[in-house]
């Protein structure tokens, strides 16, 4: 005679079925606040961004741009405010449900069997469980677990991508603002040598020849000042886009000077091996590839399909109730799950040349971005400190010169000319060199060490 089991044990198993699933909550916070460490870790910074908070308001917004924006502010609006940026933490978000989702079984199966007619006599109810869900889930879960952290990885990473073209793009803007300016004074010095030209040709010394040719630089130095006036207003249209602001870009106004830029003397073969140990997507794809291998391993197990248990209770019209067990089981006689089994392997096989071929792409990427830095510092260090020092030294002369009745006004203008070219030129190298410096720490993961940072060479 089977034994019926207790009213008080049955509900204490859904109970505990019951608590088990309740406990399953959803809560990313820690992963969000992890993407915010490894942030700080790897650019220095700490990302502003909670996924539980909007965007600033233009109050909030027009009260940090009030007296300009500076680099400072310009760094912790793009790691709060970037649109792209936010919309990848909620990948996170998505990676940890999935991870969350992974740690559960399927929920059990409730069948009943209820005569409506009368005919027959017997009451039947059957809970079926899948028993293989129990064997798989730790190695699913596992798996889930590595692609969330390679998404928080992931995520950190293009914070980093984020911050570097922010410090770009400030450095491109002031750069275009400091050639606007160079564009307005040698229109100012086209202007008077026009001027003086004209001057000649009313007292007899010139003719309307040279006084045409005079005028000819005064125009094309017009034409300059306009497409720079519009290049420095398209440079501030790309900041504000990458900080996500909607404030005209005439009204933006970037409060810092350019600073000097350093000369990394990092060791080629230790910059190399620093951005293989701190890139974070590099440590994205190893975890990509453990998620790989974890796939492989659910869909081995999945080669025997389903197997179903659980409880049969069967209650007659006429009193008394019988308990059983039932087990129901696929059988894998043409589906084996080979092309599941074979798609994951192919997965995790291309995953791992993914990885390989990153690291030697990451290798290159730091040599030259680590040549171009120090050139580029090299030839900023030159035209500040020697070319443009040069320039002024010889427009001093010629003013001096001019003075004493020994130059004409030409030679004056002229000096002034070299001067302004001097100046561009140096605007030019030092907005390279910054964008250089970025890329670097960019392709290391990592800010340059202060040890590695010295004064630029005079060296071209």
């Amino acid at each position: 005679m089977h034994r019926a089991p207790s009213r008080g044990g049955t509900v204490f198993t859904c109970l505990a079925l019951a608590c088990a699933c309740a406990c399953a909550q959803v809560r990313p916070e820690p992963d969000f606040e992890r993407a915010r460490e490894l942030v700080l870790e790897s650019t220095g910074l700490r990302a502003g961004f909670d996924p539980a908070v909007g965007v600033a308001d233009e109050g909030v917004l027009a009260e940090i741009l009030a007296d300009g924006l500076s680099l400072a502010e310009a760094e912790s609006l793009a790691l709060a405010q970037h649109r792209g940026l936010r919309a990848a933490f909620w990948d996170i978000g998505v990676a940890h449900a999935d991870w969350v989702s992974s740690r559960l079984p399927e929920n059990p199966a409730l069948s009943l069997r209820l005569p409506l007619d009368g005919s027959s006599e017997l009451l039947e109810g059957i809970l079926a469980f899948e028993l293989l869900d129990f064997w798989r889930i730790p190695t699913a879960a596992e798996g889930a677990r590595a692609e969330l952290d390679a998404t928080v990885l992931r995520v950190a990473r293009l914070a980093g991508e984020v911050l570097a073209e922010t410090r770009s793009a400030y450095a491109a803007a002031l750069a275009a603002r400091a050639r606007a300016e160079v564009a307005e004074e040698h229109l100012a010095l086209a202007e008077r040598l026009a001027d003086a030209v004209a001057d000649l040709a009313a007292a007899g010394s010139a003719d309307a020849l040279e006084v045409s040719l005079a005028r000819g630089p005064a125009l094309a130095a017009e034409l300059d000042l306009s497409a720079a006036r519009l290049a420095a207003t398209d440079a501030l249209r790309a900041l504000a886009r990458g900080l996500s602001l909607s404030a005209p870009a005439e009204s933006l106004r970037l409060s810092d000077d350019p600073a000097a830029p350093a000369e990394p003397t990092l060791d080629l073969d230790a910059a190399v091996a620093l951005a293989v140990e701190r890139r974070l997507d590099l440590r994205a794809l190893d975890k990509a590839v453990e998620a790989a291998r974890a796939r492989v391993e659910v869909e081995d197990a999945s080669v025997l399909g389903t197997l179903g248990a659980g409880p049969v209770v069967e209650r007659r019209r006429r009193g008394g109730h019988d308990a059983a067990a039932e087990l129901e089981a696929d059988l894998p006689l043409f589906d084996r799950n080979q092309a599941g089994i074979a798609r994951a392997r192919f997965e995790l096989a291309r995953l791992e040349q993914v990885r390989a071929g990153a690291v030697a792409d990451v290798a290159r990427e730091v040599r030259g971005t680590l040549e171009r830095a120090r050139t580029a510092s090299r030839a900023a260090g030159l035209a500040a400190e020697r070319l443009l020092p040069e320039a002024e030294r010889a427009l001093d002369l010629a003013r001096v010169s001019h003075a004493s009745g020994r130059a004409s006004l030409f030679v004056v203008l002229d000096a002034q000319q070299r001067r302004l070219e001097a100046r561009r030129r140096s605007i030019e190298a030092h907005a390279e060199a910054a964008a250089a410096v970025a890329s670097l720490e960019l392709a290391l993961g990592s800010p340059l060490p202060a040890e590695t940072l010295q004064a630029p060479s005079r060296r071209p």
